[in-house]
C-alpha cells in the first residue's frame, strides 16, 4: 500500500508566508516501476519525454485520489507525482499513469 499526500492549501507562517505542509490521503494500491528500464510506447504512450534512472511509472486505479503536486510514500521511499494521464479502452477509463521523480530513498 502507498500513502499519498497532497500539499494543504491556506497556510501561512509567521512571517505571513504560504508554509507547505503536506497532509495524508487514503492509502492505495499503486504499481511502481523504472521507467528507463520498462518504458515501451505501446504500453506508456501517454507520458512523453526521455527518462533516466530517477524516474518511474505509477499505475493507479481509474478512481485514484492522487494528483500532479502530490508525493507518494512507499515505507521510505518519496515519488514526486510529476504527471498523471488516464488511459481509455472503448471509450472509459481502464486507469491512470503517472510519471513518478524518485526524491529520497531510504
Amino acid at each position: 500500500m502507498v500513502t499519498p499526500y497532497y500539499e494543504a492549501k491556506g497556510e501561512v507562517d509567521d512571517y505571513g508566508d504560504r508554509a507547505v505542509t503536506w497532509a495524508a490521503r487514503s492509502a492505495e494500491k499503486v504499481v511502481i516501476q523504472p521507467a528507463w528500464r520498462t518504458r515501451r510506447a505501446q504500453i506508456y504512450a501517454g507520458i512523453a519525454g526521455s527518462f533516466d534512472s530517477s524516474d518511474y511509472i505509477g499505475v493507479l486505479k481509474s478512481d485514484t485520489a492522487v494528483e500532479a503536486g502530490d508525493y507518494l510514500l512507499v515505507g521510505t521511499v518519496k515519488y514526486a507525482v510529476e504527471q498523471i494521464v488516464p488511459i481509455t479502452i472503448f471509450g472509459d477509463t481502464s486507469h491512470k499513469e503517472a510519471h513518478l521523480r524518485i526524491m529520497t530513498e531510504g
